[in-house]
């Protein structure tokens, strides 16, 4: 069984979806699609009572007048993962899983046997499992050139092919920007941990905390991060590139400028020559208080 509600927009064409997804775990995706003439936007879950269920039934989901299509999803908290309950000499721990741990862990205590599976516990003497909501999928299709307006918490937002804005905002959630053979006027992005991965744009304007930003081809950029690492595989005309403790590695067009800044990180600018401008090492400026600083020369 699932939930799910579906509107499309009252006019076709190119529009602006409007959506959140907030106290409940899952994911937005977007999606411009070739040929498509009409938005759609549909939120489910493959609950069909519960926490997730009450989510989809309870957004508000309708056509603003003004041109937008919006979807805003309110959970009840964080939402999904599985509460694992294990039982040892007389003691009970309650342990909440609520998505995927990368890297090393400190201070983590298994206490009993545990079986896991492919990331998941599955059993163990003494272990109940108790599975929490499951997640609220928000999909938008949509004509191409059209602009995207997301706000999470912990899920994530994806959107893919060509759009003329994306403004995403989250807290833990990264933020995927796919474009694969075409492109996205702008795009910003600002989150608390989450990553930032854009494709082809014209303009990107990214800020993060403790999250990582990689750009594959921007003609302007503006990034900025406390502790994540900013890598851009190819840069236009400019880009100002910011970092408190994370490493920075970017590769500049020629001509190009780039001001590239690491308090305590690493900095490395690199030269690719664009066919189309004259010859030269682009204006750029680097500097590290602690880091080592490479620049073209």
């Amino acid at each position: 069984m699932a939930t799910t509600r579906t509107l499309t927009a009252a006019t076709t064409g190119a529009t602006t979806v409007d959506l959140s997804l907030l106290g409940a775990s899952g994911r937005v995706d977007v999606q411009a699609v070739p040929g498509l003439a009409t938005a759609e936007i549909t939120i489910s879950t493959t609950d069909d009572t519960g926490e997730a269920a009450d989510a989809v039934t309870g957004a508000d989901l309708f056509w603003d007048p003004r041109g937008a299509l919006v979807a805003r999803v309110q959970g009840q908290g964080a939402g999904g993962g599985t509460t694992t309950i294990v039982t040892r000499s007389g003691r009970t721990i309650t342990m909440q899983g609520v998505g995927t741990v990368y890297g090393s862990v400190t201070g983590m205590v298994i206490d009993g046997d545990l079986i896991i599976v492919g990331g998941r516990v599955v059993g163990g003497r003494g272990a109940t499992l108790v599975q929490g909501p499951a997640p609220v999928v928000v999909t938008a299709r949509v004509p191409e050139g059209s602009s995207v307006i997301g706000r999470t918490q912990a899920a994530d937002l994806t959107t893919t092919g060509r759009l003329t804005a994306v403004a995403a905002t989250t807290q833990s959630g990264d933020v995927s920007v796919t474009t694969a053979h075409t492109f996205v006027d702008q795009v910003t992005a600002t989150t608390q941990s989450g990553d930032v991965s854009v494709g082809t744009a014209s303009t990107v304007s990214a800020r993060t905390q403790s999250g990582d930003v990689v750009l594959e081809r921007a003609v302007t950029a503006e990034v900025h991060t406390m502790s994540g690492d900013i890598r851009a595989s190819w840069l236009g005309a400019s880009a100002d590139l910011q970092t408190m403790s994370g490493d920075i590695r970017a590769r500049a067009a020629n001509p190009g400028a780039v001001t590239a800044g690491s308090m305590s990180g690493d900095v490395t600018v690199t030269v690719t020559a664009s066919p189309d401008a004259p010859a030269g090492a682009p204006d750029t400026h680097a500097m590290a208080m602690t880091g080592r600083v490479s620049i073209p020369r």
